[in-house]
């Protein structure tokens, strides 16, 4: 009986050890392929990202490294980049591809600055390089524009060799229109639209004929109808200072016709525009816009900017109903800026908030349902939660920027780009933004009856960040070489359409602050100095070749699989000879 259950016991050892062992070794094996594997991190709901990485990973492969693509939720990737530096192992992330913001730009370089490693701040790859900090301080201290442009033509050329974070594509602007609106207003829809504006200032010269309203859809609802509060796409009802031309060089805004320095460059004084009103036909003042600002400064609003005035603002005076002064605390090239960011900067009606206390802002009817006056070309009507808001016309927008054509815009809530397009094919919206992104369709769009496309420029640059708080990707070597394994060309030719341009730096074409002798695509596709470069920082492709054959050890394993096999053949053999013989 003892036999028996000792040959018992051979046969399933030598079963368990002939099925298991190979494919632990062959499993071993294949992680030899690669040097080494990171995680690389994209928002679930980024289509063309997505299709990029997936396009990138195989060209990884060939130079030795294994890219894991991790689909998550845009929002909480979001959240970590201005909290969380910690790397996969630790819970966090490796790395990431997006867009990199330009609403601060230039100052959003100094995302890059060491200060700024999170938390708080925005500098999630956590780049800490002294050249780079002081080149970044003496640009914004500088006020003549020459030199302050000399000194970020110094930190791209340093940027671009140290790669912190690699720019994959800028891609285009492409609009979509209904084939009601007319060539000339599509454009002007897609050629003058300011940077960073929200798509209701392209909308103003559009006319449908046969209605009085013009409807296009969002993905997102306005979280805020008192824009300084936070994120509020408000139809373009409200108006900051200051305003960003299509290169994202400041100057004055609509309800500001001109502003100077003092000799000293620590205060401005801004001169508005007369005879502007609000939509309920109250004239706009300068009390207005000191009204505004020292809301932001409030901490009690809670404003969105509210550090960026508070760090730089001394006093704000108004000399006169159209004369503003404001005096810093020292010299800012980046101020003028600063005032032009919608979504957050646009002043607001001192009549009908100033004795609303700070503290029930948020919770206000003005900024819950709505109503708040205006300055812009129009005005809130009304809104159904999750459905749509309604605008009509400002009947006091100022007359040099043209009035709307149409009376009532409507902003449906339809999250789904396909939604959205079959809303357009069916007269149901009139105008589709190019946050749907259209781009990979272009060609069937081209033909579709019932759409006109525009394509325009655009500044947004989609991005790979790398944390270098793991200790592989803090190598520049590694990063270079991912550089070289990215297959731009390949990428803006079959998911943009050819419509986008190959970047490095974290300063897009167009871009007035750009260095010139950087062409787009310094790195550009070349496998063999990719492998070069993950030679130079310490990977032996030598090594690599040799693990990814079998090994003698891999050999060794194999060998004792087939032996437990063999063995437990006979063991069974014997055991079923052994039965026989008791049978008889």
């Amino acid at each position: 009986m003892k036999i028996h259950n000792a040959v018992k016991l051979t046969i399933v050892l030598s079963l368990a050890i002939s099925l298991v062992l190979p494919s632990l070794l062959a499993a071993q094996g294949q992680d030899q392929n690669y040097f080494f594997s990171f995680h690389m991190a994209v928002g679930s709901d980024f289509e063309v990202e997505v299709k990029s990485l997936e396009m990138l990973k195989p060209e990884l492969q060939k130079i030795g490294i294994d890219m894991i693509i991790d689909t998550v939720d845009w929002a909480s990737l979001q959240t970590a980049h201005n909290t969380d530096t910690r790397t996969y192992a630790e819970g966090g992330f490796d790395a990431y591809m997006g867009p990199l913001e330009m609403d601060d730009a230039p100052e959003s370089s100094a995302d890059y600055h060491s200060k700024n490693i999170p938390p708080p701040g925005d500098n999630w790859v956590s780049f800490n390089n002294g050249v780079s900090d002081s080149l970044l301080e003496a640009a914004k201290t500088e006020m003549n524009s020459t030199k302050r442009l000399e000194l970020y033509y110094k930190w791209q050329k340093l940027i671009l060799d140290e790669l912190p974070t690699i720019g994959v594509y800028q891609d285009a602007g492409m609009y979509l229109f209904s084939d009601k609106v007319s060539d000339a207003a599509i454009d002007f829809a897609v050629k003058e639209r300011p940077a960073l504006s929200d798509p209701t200032w392209v909308l103003q010269r559009v006319e449908i004929p046969g209605t009085d309203t013009l409807i296009y859809p969002e993905s997102f609802p306005n979280y805020f109808l008192i824009p300084i509060l936070g994120w509020s796409y408000n139809a373009g009802c409200f108006l900051t200072l200051t305003k960003l031309d299509q290169s994202l060089k400041a100057g004055p805004g609509v309800i500001c016709q001109s502003y100077e320095w003092s000799s000293d460059f620590t205060s401005i004084t801004f001169h508005l525009t007369p005879d502007m009103k609000w939509s309920d036909g109250v004239p706009f003042t300068s009390e207005d816009v000191k009204f505004t600002y020292e809301a932001i400064m409030t901490p009690e609003t809670s404003a969105v900017y509210q550090s960026k005035l508070t760090d730089d603002i001394v006093s704000i005076e108004t000399p006169d109903p159209l004369t503003v002064v404001i005096t810093l605390k020292q010299s800012d090239a980046f101020f003028i800026e600063a005032l032009a960011r919608y979504a957050g900067m646009e002043i607001i009606p001192a009549h009908t908030l100033k004795d609303i206390p700070y503290s029930q802002w948020t919770s206000s009817d003005y900024n819950t349902q709505g109503g708040l006056p205006s300055l812009g070309p129009w005005t809130f009507l009304e809104k159904v939660e999750g459905q749509y808001y309604k605008y009509q016309r400002n009947p006091y927008y100022y007359e040099k920027f043209g009035y709307p054509k149409m009376q009532y815009l409507i902003q449906e809530q339809i999250d789904d780009r396909q939604t959205a397009l079959a809303a357009l094919k069916n007269g149901e919206v009139h105008f589709l933004d190019t946050f749907y992104y259209w781009h990979p369709d272009y060609a069937t769009l081209k033909t579709t009856a019932g759409i006109k496309v525009g394509v325009g420029p655009r500044l947004d640059l989609f991005s790979l960040f790398f944390n270098e708080r793991n200790p592989i990707l803090a190598s520049k070597w590694v990063r270079r070489a991912i550089a070289y394994a990215t297959p731009r060309d390949k990428i803006i030719s079959q998911l943009l359409s050819g419509f986008g341009n190959a970047t490095d730096i974290p300063y897009p074409v167009g871009f007035y602050a750009r260095d010139p002798s950087l062409e787009p695509g310094y790195y550009q596709y070349d496998i063999d100095k990719a492998k070069e470069c993950m030679t130079k920082a310490g990977y032996d492709y030598a090594w690599l070749a040799e693990a990814s054959a079998p090994t003698p050890y891999y050999a060794y394993g194999i060998g004792i699989a087939i032996g437990a096999a063999a063995i437990g053949a006979v063991a069974f053999a014997v055991l079923k000879l052994r039965r026989g013989k008791t049978d008889r």
